[in-house]
């Protein structure tokens, strides 16, 4: 390979930095008696990112639905009765802003395999020059995800009851410096959440969302000091050393 025992320990050095500073100054949202929505990094558990240049990295949209006494409510449907409140929600409108100068919209996957959620969400791609996608939770269909198919009545729906990723972003990094992934809230593009006993729907000026955590992708600076620097990197800046054992 030709590089000398010098550059691998300085390459190591500089990823345990990465590492290090990355963990200590990480995010987590704290599940309370409101919802949480937060994006983060599944690599490492943090809300940052260290990436260069033509780099692909996912950032997953994490919610948590509220918990405590709120999570009892009941309402009489014409199938039976339904479970609401903010611990049941059956609808959802996530709008994700991002630096399209610095990110590039790659693809995207819906977690429609777990089994907390009716998260036959869609996708919403049409302002990505503007640096906004959008996921839309409206209901559980039948074939997953399929809007033309069958929708559940209440008393059919598997709903977002437990906390969990509902969906993740690929980004391409574009260019060097830092910016945010961040789940927009009020006033512009305002998260908005509901559950099947109607109104009021859950938002952040009413309580029913309590936490909103965006995430950094950095190629330097706090949290990533000289990933640029790194003359390979086989997950080291993300402190992964599984590829060397």
């Amino acid at each position: 390979m030709g590089l000398t025992m010098r550059t691998i320990l300085y390459c190591l050095a500089v990823t345990a930095a990465c590492a290090v500073s990355a963990t200590a100054a990480a995010q987590s949202s704290t599940p309370g008696p409101a919802i949480d929505v937060e994006i983060y990094n599944s690599t490492n558990g943090t809300n940052i990112f260290c990436a260069a240049p033509g780099d692909t990295l996912w950032a997953y949209v994490h919610l948590s639905p509220a918990t405590g006494g709120s999570s009892s409510v009941q309402c009489g449907a014409p199938c039976g009765t339904v479970q609401g409140g903010p611990a049941n929600i059956a609808a959802a409108t996530i709008n994700v802003a991002f630096n399209p100068a610095h990110l590039a919209f790659h693809s995207a996957f819906n977690n429609g395999f777990m089994g907390s959620a009716a998260a036959d969400g869609q996708l919403r791609l049409n302002h990505l020059e503007a640096g906004r996608l959008g996921w839309v939770l409206a209901g559980d269909w039948t074939p997953d995800g399929d809007t033309g198919g069958t929708l559940a009545n209440p008393c059919e729906m598997s709903l977002l009851d437990q906390a969990g990723w509902i969906v993740r972003f690929a980004f391409t990094v574009q260019s060097s410096g830092s910016s945010q992934i961040v789940p927009q809230d009020e006033p512009d593009f305002a998260l908005a959440f509901a559950d099947i006993c109607g109104s009021p729907a859950f938002s952040s000026s009413n309580g029913g969302i309590d936490e909103v955590l965006p995430a950094t992708v950095a190629t330097g600076g706090p949290g990533c000091s000289n990933v640029e620097g790194i003359i390979f990197r086989n997950g080291f800046e993300m402190g992964d050393l599984s590829a060397w054992q």
